[in-house]
């Protein structure tokens, strides 16, 4: 079985990362981690489930919980278009579940030297009561800057954990 610790070639070390856009933004998630990906994003909603939660996809037998990233990170809702993809996570991560994204990316090679882990930044100030983009410090692994801009790694273990500390509604667009 394969593991997600990155892979070294003499004194560097390397991780393969499955990217992704999701609300204009590039992630990435350990290649290892991920199962497949699915074009189809027929979803079946989930009664009383946390907005947190897209719904539940049946594959191959195999029933998934789909995992709404823009709720846990605070974006703004968008309905799925048709480059919207599900990726789905391996059995080793945790209970099976995937993700909705707005785009499949590439597969990345970074030098895990590269990786900015923000989380363990002594200076950073704590995240707001209600800012969920900085709530949920499982979920992120840290940044890499690339010639196009940053990739925030995930780490696909930490989803179902910030899905529970994720708000148990939605907020109102509107404020009021």
């Amino acid at each position: 079985m394969t593991t997600s610790a990155p892979i070294g070639h003499g004194k560097e070390m390397w991780m393969h990362l499955f990217t992704f856009r999701l609300a204009g933004r590039l992630f990435g998630v350990d290649i290892h981690d991920v199962k497949e990906v699915v074009q189809d994003v027929a979803l079946t909603p989930v009664s009383h489930a946390p907005p947190a939660v897209s719904g539940l996809v049946a594959i191959r037998g195999q029933i998934h919980l789909i995992v709404d990233l823009r709720v846990i990170f605070g974006f703004d809702q968008e309905p799925p278009s048709k480059d919207s993809r599900l990726v789905l996570f391996r059995a080793a991560v945790d209970e099976p579940f995937g993700i909705l994204v707005d785009a499949t990316d590439a597969v990345r090679v970074i030098a895990t030297a590269e990786i900015v882990d923000r989380r363990r930044r002594q200076d950073r100030p704590p995240a707001a009561v209600g800012d969920r983009r900085r709530s949920a410090p499982d979920i992120g692994i840290g940044v890499c800057p690339l010639d196009e801009g940053l990739i925030v790694i995930l780490h696909a273990r930490g989803i179902l954990g910030a899905l529970a500390r994720a708000p148990a509604t939605r907020p109102d667009p509107h404020g009021s």
